[in-house]
This record gives structure tokens, C-alpha cells and sequence, in this order.
């Protein structure tokens, strides 16, 4: 009967001292600096400060593209066509992190029609535009990113727009690459206890059943 009484006021005890966990994110991007391919950017992320909590997963994304113009001209008395063929690779890596994208497209077919006269050659001018994106996340080896400094990682970027074709000029333009990127910490944090409706049930009946059986034994030691 004891162990049953002790049983009965334990279980909710337990259940009001067990710590309840609440669980938040911070979230912050950065800009992924515009430079023309290829070139390599460190980014610099805020580390986590272990005083609000316990890591859990770190998250990391980027989107990026590059983007370029090229102009025919054609000094030919004949038609001319060109093939241009866009390709590239982003990555993001560091840490634990290694996201790489690639985007291959095309080829695209460019043709311009013959010029009218020696003065007046026909011209003509395309964009093209690459896009990449990339996510993953860490659930281990979180040390480098916790801290009140910064955690560095590095972002390296290659375009190329190829061009080939049957004559006349062309002329081929920078590559401008930019982006963001965006790491968030996934953490838990202890809160305050606040029992269940059943948690408060169990354990006004386990006093209750505590205060009879007191009651009884009472009654027993008197009519002995």
C-alpha cells in the first residue's frame, strides 16, 4: 500500500521538475558581393552566443546569378550565326558546409542577317543569365560557429559564356555574379514549468489518496 501511495504522489512530481525545453531560431543573411567571375568572397556570419541556449542544427542557403551581354556585329555580305554557350558553378563552403550549384544552358543561336552596304553593317546584342542555389544543414561540429566573434565562409563563383560561330565580331561582356546567403541557429532554451491540466489532476489525487490512508490508519490505531 506504501509503494502504491508513494507511487501515486511520485509520478506528478516527476512530471512538475522535469525542465520543458521551447525551441527558437536566428536567422541572418548576408549579401554575396557583386564581382565579376570568377573571384572568390568571404562571408562573415555573427557566431552563436551560448548564453541564449543550446544548438541543435545550423542552417545554410544561398541563391546567386550571373549575368552577361554580348554584341554581333556582322561585316559580312552574308548571313552569320553564332552559338553561345553559358555555363558556371557556385559554392559556398566552410565549416562543415560544402553547397555547390551548376547551371549549364543553352547552347543559344544567334543570327544576324546580311549587312546593306559597306557602311551600314548589321548589329545586334543578347543576355544571358545563369542562376544557382544551394541549402544544407548541420546537426554536429558546431564549435567554429559558437562564440561573440565572427565565422568566416567562403563563396567562389565561375562563368563562362562561350561563343563560337561562323565569322563576324562579336564582343563579350563582363560577368557580373551576385547573390545572398543565409545562415540561421536552431536552438533550445529551458523555460518555466507549467503543468498539464491531467499533471495537476494526478497529483491532488495522489494527496487525496495519501490523506485517507492516514485517515484509516487512524481509525485502525483507535479501535485497537
Amino acid at each position: 500500500m506504501n509503494r502504491f501511495l508513494f507511487a501515486a504522489v511520485a509520478l506528478p512530481l516527476a512530471a512538475l521538475a522535469a525542465p520543458a525545453m521551447a525551441f527558437s531560431t536566428i536567422t541572418q543573411s548576408v549579401d554575396i558581393p557583386a564581382a565579376n567571375a570568377p573571384l572568390a568572397s568571404v562571408l562573415g556570419f555573427a557566431q552563436f552566443d551560448a548564453s541564449l541556449g543550446t544548438l541543435t542544427s545550423i542552417d545554410l542557403s544561398f541563391t546567386a546569378s550571373s549575368l552577361t551581354r554580348i554584341d554581333f556585329r556582322n561585316n559580312n555580305p552574308r548571313a552569320r550565326q553564332w552559338t553561345i554557350s553559358p555555363s558556371g558553378t557556385a559554392t559556398l563552403s566552410g565549416h562543415g558546409f560544402n553547397l555547390s550549384d551548376s547551371d549549364s544552358s543553352g547552347p543559344f543561336t544567334v543570327l544576324l542577317e546580311p549587312r546593306f552596304g559597306p557602311s551600314n553593317p548589321r548589329t545586334g546584342s543578347a543576355s544571358y543569365a545563369l542562376g544557382y542555389g544551394a541549402s544544407g544543414s548541420l546537426v554536429s561540429g558546431f564549435e567554429p560557429f559558437v562564440g561573440n566573434g565572427t565565422v568566416n565562409l567562403a563563396f567562389s563563383r565561375l562563368a563562362n559564356f562561350a561563343v563560337g560561330g561562323s565569322g563576324g565580331g562579336h564582343t563579350l561582356g563582363d560577368s557580373p555574379f551576385a547573390g545572398r546567403a543565409t545562415l540561421s541557429y536552431n536552438f533550445a532554451v529551458p523555460s518555466a514549468v507549467v503543468p498539464e491540466p491531467a499533471t495537476w489532476a494526478m497529483l491532488i489525487a495522489g494527496f487525496g489518496l495519501v490523506g485517507a490512508a492516514a485517515r484509516q490508519r487512524r481509525r485502525t490505531v483507535v479501535a485497537a
